[in-house]
């Protein structure tokens, strides 16, 4: 199971209290979608369906489809508003989440490979090997 960070006080923040109740469940839905498909942040337009959405949600279990369907769609749009601005729509169609990246940080490939550049600059300097394969140990 892949998991997404995500802010304990979130129903605090400013951005989701103008959203209101409904879209801030269907951001934290988009959220999760765009985690366990590892969309980096930008949803396109085939993860945006408003039918999917609320099966995948399981909203149609405690509300007519139309209505869990334009539901959705709203909720899109109204996260999509510059008052609101939790969503920013792309000339494309896909929506772009705002601060997914400071917000999810790297991939753990990606800090690996920041770790294993790091050491190799630490193992040398100027060509010359200053530690690591120098080093000779022996035993009392």
């Amino acid at each position: 199971m892949k998991w997404i960070k995500h802010f304990t006080d979130l129903d605090g923040h400013p951005q989701v209290q103008r959203a209101g109740f409904w879209a801030a469940r269907v951001f934290e839905l988009l959220c999760r979608v765009c985690g366990q498909y590892e969309l980096g942040g930008v949803l396109p337009p085939q993860y945006l369906h408003a039918d999917w959405l609320a099966r995948r949600w399981m909203l149609v279990e405690i509300m007519p489809a139309a209505e869990a369907e334009a539901l959705i769609a709203q909720s899109i749009e109204r996260l999509c508003d510059p008052d609101v601005g939790l969503l920013e729509r792309l000339p494309d169609g896909s929506v772009r989440i705002d601060g997914w990246e400071r917000l999810q940080g790297s991939t753990s490939a990606e800090r690996m490979r920041r770790l294993r550049a790091r050491r190799q600059a630490a193992e040398t300097c100027d060509g010359k090997t200053v530690a690591g394969s120098d080093v000779t140990v022996t035993s009392r």
